[in-house]
């Protein structure tokens, strides 16, 4: 085993956070996922959580509570981010630290040769035969697959087949259980043990509220746009919002010039200075809009791409946590595994028609101020909380214009879970008409009203026929 260990999570022998008390869903999920594996006999199950209540953490407390009889935990995810995320919770949760096998790092192939009974990797390593064949199948009890809903891949099938071969327990953990592909995640998990969505966390007092705003923009016109995958072409948006990367005439480069700039200047000032996440198309999509936002005059700006090296990253991310920064553009790397509670404005300058991207999306922004929440017992206490803190809320920017056969998806889709269809449509048209930031869950509210009155309005009149 590499006596070298990254510097992302390098520290002394962890110690026990005893002043930590789990929630109590949290708690109440860690006794159901027990109860689904050794009272229901299921195999594998899945827990929901929504970006932002801590699943982390939860499933940290399903390993501090395992008992070590049962065999070794390997718990897997698919980003080095995710990986160092999860071996920084469980040595802080259970006093031990977790073996990695990843890239250089190799975990001992027995659990005797360690402290620690645990095992992370990413699924992109332990897919690999000579890597996940180091180790006795039968040896391990449990599996931790974060982002669960990535699961239904074929690599991590591979990892879950084998390890099966002994006699296995599967968890999933996800903030997002629906797949834009369709793939059905019961064929990987048998149950839910306990689920938590974003509306929960908001109603609950646990997430801040969204402030939804339409920023209709002249010339957006979404109708020649391929569908690839289910969600909008990549490239085509990209051309169509100015990140295309192309030998175009001057003309061309002009409108895409004018297009970064009617996404850059309603996200100035509706954001008035609050930390603002902007989630972009394409790598050029993203420099782009860095690059206007930081000729504007008391805006600072910077953008963090796949490649961007990781200590610079770790160095943005901070400066932005610390609000020394206040715009941070990203392509698809903030989607998973991102913490910045200092969030106050999310512009999605990357519209899509996957719930599930949208989702992970707006979720970064809706994390409450730290030490706000967890001292106070009621729902209302929270609210109240969150509502007298220097972020009450979320805006979350859509950009608009023509969007032809698409159906973009907006926070209505995501809050309105249990509304009828035409409630949801008639709350973003609502807000949309508005022009101004307004509660999408009191306009879903307001929608079911109004179509509830209009319902017994008719009803009454055909009783009086």
């Amino acid at each position: 085993m590499s006596s070298e260990q990254p510097t992302l999570w390098q520290t002394e022998t962890p110690k026990i956070d005893r002043s930590f008390t789990l929630r109590p869903y949290q708690d109440c999920a860690v006794v159901s996922i027990y109860n689904e594996w050794d009272v229901s006999n299921v195999d594998s199950t899945l827990l929901v959580q929504a970006t932002g209540l801590g699943k982390t953490v939860t499933f940290a407390e399903v390993i501090r509570q395992w008992d070590d009889s049962r065999g070794r935990i390997l718990v897997m995810a698919h980003r080095d981010e995710l990986i160092f995320q999860a071996v920084n919770k469980i040595a802080d949760h259970t006093g031990l630290r977790p073996e990695i096998e990843m890239a250089k790092f190799h975990a001992s192939r027995h659990a005797w040769m360690s402290e620690s009974n645990v095992v992370v990797s990413t699924v992109q390593t332990m897919s690999k035969p000579r890597r996940m064949e180091r180790f006795d199948p039968e040896s391990f009890g449990m599996l931790v697959i974060d982002e669960a809903h990535h699961a239904p891949a074929a690599s991590y099938r591979r990892v879950i087949e084998y390890f099966s071969q002994g006699g296995l327990k599967v968890l999933g953990v996800t903030a997002t259980p629906h797949r834009k592909d369709k793939k059905a995640m019961g064929a990987i998990f048998e149950s839910a043990a306990s689920e938590m969505n974003i509306l929960d966390g908001i109603e609950e007092g646990w997430l801040c509220d969204i402030e939804q705003k339409y920023v209709v923009v002249d010339g957006l016109d979404f109708s020649s746009v391929r569908t690839t995958a289910g969600d909008l072409n990549e490239r085509d948006l990209a051309e169509l919002l100015g990140g295309a990367v192309s030998d175009e005439e001057e003309e061309a480069l002009r409108k895409q010039e004018a297009m970064i700039h009617k996404i850059v200047g309603p996200t100035i000032e509706e954001a008035d200075g609050r930390p603002t996440l902007v989630f972009a198309v394409t790598k050029e999509h993203a420099r782009r809009l860095t690059e206007v936002f930081n000729r504007h005059d008391g805006v600072t700006a910077a953008c963090v791409l796949a490649e961007t090296p990781r200590d610079e990253r770790r160095d943005i991310i901070r400066r932005f946590q610390n609000y020394d920064l206040q715009v941070l553009v990203g392509v698809g790397v903030f989607t998973e595994g991102f913490d910045a509670p200092a969030t106050a404005c999310v512009a999605i300058a990357r519209p899509t028609k996957s719930t599930l991207l949208y989702t992970q999306m707006i979720g970064r922004g809706t994390r409450p101020l730290p030490g706000l929440v967890d001292e106070h017992d009621t729902p209302d206490g929270r609210l109240n909380a969150i509502l007298e803190s220097e972020k009450p809320s979320v805006t979350v920017l859509d950009f608009v214009g023509n969007s032809g056969r698409h159906k973009l998806v907006s926070s209505a889709d995501v809050l309105g879970g249990e509304y009828d269809l035409d409630d949801i449509a008639a709350a973003r048209d609502a807000v949309q008409n508005g022009g101004e930031s307004s509660n999408m869950r009191d306009a879903l509210r307001e929608a079911l009203e109004n179509r509830e009155r209009l319902e017994e309005a008719e009803r009454k009149r055909e009783e009086e026929r």
